[in-house]
């Protein structure tokens, strides 16, 4: 490849690293490792993983070259301080393309400097699919042949050029007719179900695993078909284009049969249409099912065929007109009027092309658990409706614009209809079923005659004039059940979003009865994707759904400290984009992690904090955001004021005074205790007394700004200063609260609401047990084993926010209750947790001095403690004080701070 060649572009997966080195200093336990591949010039970096002896990050980029002799150079280090990993590898492209054939995975050794191998990391490199190159020559070609030669001999020569051009483009056969073990799987398998047959007789298991094989036989038969049938068309062109030698003998015959050799090239252009399309899905990637069904080898023989007849006609001169063969759906009259009934649908909703779905790698839980459960049934789970639920802004549509598109992009997309405010018509349940109906009859040509019948039935009352319950019957259901092998075909995903937006309450509530009431007569391969605003209806709803076999029901909660960096660094690129001063990384090193921990987990305010950021002067705003109050920049408090006023609406019925006194009394309880509590100690706080069931039902209405497992706790603190605020509440003087009843520390976060709670609440022998005592887990209050089981997990991720008081706190932890949080995770049974964890705090504490040095002595010293005496807590929380304690030396810190 000549230097001015354009670059190539590869796809690398940098999959996982195995066998490294143990790090220099055993007790700091795992780092941080990164990988960094360059090749000529320009490199990409995978995101930290946490590791000690086996880094997995199977993070994928596009790469470009211009040769294929260039060596890609493949680095492994330590992010942190105190790490000892620097090696790497090389090798050239054209190498790593032959072992990784088949997408095979290739495994290279990890070398430092001076101390020889180190370890092997596994990657996997693809060359970028380019079919397009065939239709672009046949284009030429045919755009080329069109004009009108001056002479016959001058255009002789360019036609003869171009199509040596063209027959110099190598057309792939695909593999898989060579491929014996095709052959070998296929006798196996022929020989397996004979055996299965007769088994099938005597167990439905059996009758089960021979449909499955069956169905796989059929599918690999069929594709085999297909393999054939392609490279017998690439044979055939071939054959065709030696009509170019009678062209070199006899240059007049170009004007003579141009006709001919005009369909012959726009046959190609179909051809290669085909072959491209044909070409972008390997055999184990392809969806047979989706792309070419069995009436695919009819369909390319029906081209090879038009060619060869097409030659013959150039062979004898004669001209007869032949209907080219086209892979492409032709639009005819029929089709017009079929989409004029469709029509009638209305709206199919918001385009899915228009939508922003997740930043890569954020919220991968929960579009990892969709994917898995709409792909593979677990076992005893006859779930068909996945129904999503969260705040206001926290990423609902994000995440189902994310899981549509990528079940679009493999085919498996029945419908995709989001809600959004608009007009009033088009947001209605009856317009919901239309707008379904017409994208499922996109999605399968069955579907879509039979949904045209109905809405063209006229021996019964017009579908498009029903209710609810028999629109959907007749729209959805019948059409469904017509297909009798519908269920067989692989999951179909249809994607509701913004169900909350449908209407009114008692509008989206009946769609939910009527979908939830109606899915058993549905096909079990049809899955459901609802996702919702966590309000009063929607919950008790789900909530009641949730004892329907065939609902499953989850709650999209604050997002990971991960996803709202990822953002934060993501919204931060785009401002720079806009504003041609910035420079790169214009916000600073600090900004991102400061305006993570401000966001607490909360998307709303991260959306709304970005958006007063990408506004005049985004330098002076970044600034003022960081410096000043929140509760001082109405910016940036208006758009989460929308939200909160929403949240507090949905609540329940304001004008219910019952309702109102016990909103009042359970929001003041909750406000005005210093720490975070569980509703069974919202009760003993109360000024009077209300039923369980009515304490739920107000926390739960606020479910959009407000968690109540395993403790309550305000989302993010800007909802408290909204609460007490008379000038931001309006005339909604029910949800104004004075500053006094506020809680103090309206801005804590949760790591100091943890340390706070231990601080009062651990002791030792916290249970008045006795050695011979052994208690359950139940003995713990619900918000102290939160507490323990989870103040790490804040402590490592808030940053300088809550510095301050934390670290008052967290020393008073360290140095007074560490013993005796020891003894509360051995009642917990999480006695194996607590050296990862104070793991954890120690490489915190390395990278976030405090002005007490001794600290991380401390935690240290805990750790080994922790491993020592493993078994010994495990057995007894009380053994941490009398069996492993007295075992340490006098002079030990532990000894000193817990010794009686």
């Amino acid at each position: 490849m000549s230097p001015q060649s354009p670059p190539v572009a590869y796809t690398l997966q940098i999959i996982s690293a195995n066998d490294l080195p143990a790090r220099r200093v055993k007790r700091l336990g795992e780092r941080n490792v990164i990988a960094k591949a360059t090749v000529e010039g320009r490199s990409v970096q995978t995101n930290v993983c946490m590791c000690s002896s086996s880094a997995e990050w199977k993070e994928t980029f596009q790469i470009e070259a211009r040769k294929t002799s260039s060596v890609i150079s493949l680095q492994l280090s330590g992010s942190t301080r105190g790490t000892s990993l620097n090696c790497g590898s090389e090798i050239v492209i054209s190498d790593l393309l032959r072992r990784c054939l088949y997408e095979q995975e290739a495994e290279l050794d990890l070398r430092g400097i001076k101390s020889g191998l180190q370890g092997r990391i596994k990657i996997r490199l693809s060359l970028s699919s380019n079919g397009s190159l065939i239709v672009a020559k046949a284009q030429q070609l045919a755009l080329v042949l069109v004009r009108q030669p001056n002479t016959a001999m001058a255009a002789a020569g360019g036609y003869i050029d171009d199509i040596d051009g063209l027959l110099a483009i190598s057309v792939p056969t695909p593999p898989a007719m060579a491929a014996q073990s095709i052959v070998n799987v296929l006798d196996r398998l022929d020989h397996f179900m004979r055996i299965a047959d007769e088994a099938a007789k005597v167990h439905p298991y059996a009758k089960l695993a021979w449909d499955v094989l069956s169905a796989a036989h059929k599918i690999i038969v069929a594709q085999v078909a297909i393999d054939q049938s392609v490279a017998d068309l690439a044979n055939t062109m071939q054959d065709v284009y030696s009509f170019v030698d009678a062209i070199v003998a006899v240059p007049s015959k170009i004007q003579l049969l141009e006709d001919i050799i005009e369909r012959i090239f726009i046959q190609t252009v179909e051809c290669a249409i085909f072959i491209r399309e044909y070409s972008g899905h390997g055999f184990a990637g392809r969806l047979l099912r989706e792309t070419m069904g069995a009436s695919t080898p009819a369909k390319v023989a029906g081209m090879a065929q038009s060619l060869i007849t097409l030659r013959g006609q150039f062979d004898t001169g004669v001209a007869v007109q032949i209907a080219t063969i086209s892979f492409r759906i032709q639009i005819d009259v029929t089709t017009l009027l079929e989409n004029q009934t469709l029509d009638r649908l209305g709206s199919s909703g918001v385009a899915l092309t228009s939508r922003s779905g997740c930043l890569p790698g954020t919220h991968r839980g929960i579009i990892d658990e969709i994917h898995e459960w709409a792909l593979h049934p677990s076992k005893g789970d006859n779930s068909n409706v996945f129904c999503l639920h969260g705040v206001a802004g926290i990423g609902k549509s994000a995440v189902a614009a994310t899981v549509a598109a990528h079940f679009s992009g493999v085919g498996r997309l029945g419908a995709y209809v989001s809600f959004e405010r608009g007009s009033p018509v088009q947001i209605q349940p009856l317009a919901a079923v239309k707008a379904l109906a017409r994208q499922m009859a996109v999605h399968d040509g069955r579907l879509r005659s039979s949904i045209i019948q109905v809405i063209n039935d006229r021996t019964k009352d017009a579908v498009l004039d029903a209710v609810l319950p028999e629109q959907f019957d007749r729209l959805i259901v019948k059409p469904l059940a017509s297909i009798p092998t519908l269920s067989a075909e692989g999951p179909i995903i249809i994607v509701l979003d913004g169900l909350y937006e449908c209407g009114r309450s008692g509008d989206w509530a009946n769609f939910l009865e009527v979908l939830f009431g109606q899915t058993e007569s549905l096909p079990s391969n049809l899955r459901f994707v609802l996702t919702s605003r966590t309000i009063n209806g929607v919950q008790k709803a789900l909530t009641s759904a949730a004892l329907h076999p065939r609902i499953k029901s989850r709650e999209l909660r604050s997002s990971s400290h991960a996803d709202i960096s990822a953002y934060f660094a993501f919204r931060m690129e785009q401002i720079r984009r806009k504003n041609e001063h910035l420079q790169e990384d214009w916000q600073g090193l600090t900004a991102i992690a400061e305006l993570t921990a401000r966001a607490f987990g909360f998307f709303p305010w991260s959306v709304s904090a970005s958006n007063f950021v990408d506004m005049y002067n985004p330098q002076n705003r970044l600034q003022s955001l960081l410096l000043q109050p929140l509760r001082s920049i109405p910016d940036l408090n208006t758009p989460l004021d929308g939200i909160y006023r929403a949240a507090l609406n949905s609540a329940g019925n304001w004008t219910d005074d019952d309702f109102v006194k016990d909103f009042r009394a359970i929001i003041g309880a909750i406000l005005g205790s210093p720490i975070a509590m569980s509703t069974t100690a919202i009760h003993c706080v109360l000024d009077r007394p209300i039923s369980s069931p009515s304490v739920m039902t107000i926390i739960r209405g606020l479910g959009s700004v407000m968690s109540h497992e395993p403790v309550v706790q305000v989302l993010h603190p800007s909802f408290l200063d909204f609460l007490s605020s008379r000038e931001r509440c309006g005339h909604d003087i029910n949800w104004y609260f004075e500053v006094g009843l506020v809680r103090p520390g309206v801005s804590a976060g949760p790591a100091t609401l943890c340390l706070q709670r231990m601080n009062a609440s651990l002791k030792r022998n916290i249970c008045d047990m006795t050695l011979s005592g052994h208690l359950t887990t139940e003995v713990l209050p619900k918000e102290l084993a939160y507490a323990c089981q989870s103040w790490v997990d804040h402590v490592c991720t808030d940053e300088t926010f809550e510095s301050c008081e934390m670290e008052k706190l967290l020393v008073v932890f360290l140095h007074a209750h560490l013993l005796h949080w020891f003894e509360a995770m051995s009642l917990l049974k999480k006695s194996g947790e607590i050296a990862p964890m104070l793991q954890r705090v120690a490489t915190w504490l390395e990278e976030n001095p405090f002005e007490d040095k001794s600290l991380k002595d401390l935690v240290i010293e805990a750790i080994d403690f922790a491993r020592k005496f493993a078994a010994e807590i495990a057995e007894h929380p009380l053994y941490v004080y009398y069996t492993a304690l007295p075992l340490l030396p006098s002079h030990s810190i532990l000894y000193q701070l817990f010794h009686d």
